[in-house]
């Protein structure tokens, strides 16, 4: 009688602390399907935010060629307002000329825009000696992290998109990657096509000021893209 007690006390035992080791898988999967779902759902509000809305988390409201700012020192925590002249902003525009007679042929002018933006602004923000990534000039001039890049992006392209530059896109608000897919974090500016809805990451952080960003299809991006992986 006494073993049997033992055994069946010895029984009940087993299955608390299996019942306490499933307990405990569940809360761990039920963190993990949380944070997945949490990204999704942020990812589907982000699409639907206008890109404005990103732009005055940093005091970035209604830039005109005429004047705008260039955000700078990581995180934006600087910024220079520069000018554009009449020939300058032609300059930007004559990129367009012929029209693009398709979305992926508008992507090429765009790159090409943005990189003469950034060498056009750099003088006056202090910014033409910007490394790629987070590199420290060797003159310890302003350099400027994902944040940055994807701010002035996304200056760039609503400039343009106001100014009838970009026809085949809408400028759409900008999208991050990191920490729930276990990549570092990062942000980049995204146009999406107009016809498709299909999304892209135009990144500009990856190289030197005045260089053409990557624009690369945003899923491709979001899993953690590098410049050179696609073929």
């Amino acid at each position: 009688m006494i073993e049997r007690a033992a055994s069946m006390s010895r029984h009940t035992e087993v299955l608390e602390s299996q019942w306490q080791r499933t307990r405990a898988m569940g809360r761990r999967w039920g963190i993990v399907l949380v944070t997945g779902v949490s990204a999704v759902l942020a990812a589907c509000a982000t699409a639907h935010k206008p890109p404005e809305a990103y732009l005055s988390q940093y005091d970035v409201m209604n830039p005109q060629p005429a004047q705008f700012p260039v955000c700078y020192g990581f995180g934006c925590q600087q910024s220079k307002t520069v000018r554009l002249t009449d020939q300058q902003w032609g300059d930007v525009g004559a990129f367009f000329n012929p029209r693009p007679t398709d979305a992926e042929s508008e992507r090429a002018q765009v790159a090409k825009a943005v990189a003469l933006l950034e060498s056009i602004v750099g003088p006056q923000a202090n910014t033409s000696g910007d490394r790629g990534r987070n590199t420290i000039p060797p003159d310890e001039s302003p350099q400027l992290d994902c944040i940055d890049e994807t701010v002035n992006t996304t200056t760039f392209l609503l400039m343009m998109q106001e100014a009838g530059l970009i026809t085949w896109h809408r400028v759409r608000f900008p999208e991050h990657r990191g920490f729930a897919d276990l990549l570092w974090p990062h942000n980049t500016a995204v146009l999406a096509e107009s016809a498709t809805e299909s999304a892209f990451a135009v990144d500009s952080w990856f190289f030197d000021n005045g260089h053409p960003p990557e624009i690369v299809p945003l899923a491709v991006w979001k899993e953690g893209y590098e410049p050179g992986e696609m073929k």
